[in-house]
């Protein structure tokens, strides 16, 4: 597969929803909240920074708002919908991405890269 998904939003991704779970299912206390909304923050601003330029203010002015409401009202219903939303996004940003290219343009990116590789 041609996917080049970043490791580090991966973890941070699989770490504030570990810890969203922990929370709803009462398996850790309402202290990992604060960490929780921390990481959802960073992970708003690392798929604004994957996503186009004209977008990135839209994503942020979105996100932010959400991420509060999902951090504010944590259940498991929320991270339920934390989950499906991150797989979504993770679909569009990097598998729908590289899938969309067609051969020419990307044949083309490939012969650049050789002219300015030597």
């Amino acid at each position: 597969m041609k996917t080049k998904i970043c490791l580090i939003c991966t973890v941070i991704s699989a770490i504030w929803l570990s810890l969203s779970a922990g929370i709803a299912w009462g398996f850790l206390s309402s202290a990992y909240l604060t960490a929780v909304a921390l990481l959802m923050g960073g992970t708003v601003v690392g798929i604004a920074y994957q996503a186009d330029r004209k977008f990135k203010l839209f994503i942020i002015l979105l996100g932010m708002p959400l991420a509060y409401l999902f951090v504010a009202n944590l259940n498991r219903l929320i991270v339920v919908i934390e989950f499906v939303i991150i797989i979504l996004i993770a679909y569009l940003l990097f598998v729908k991405s590289f899938g969309t290219e067609d051969n020419t343009s990307l044949s083309k990116r490939i012969e650049e890269k050789l002219k300015h590789c030597c």
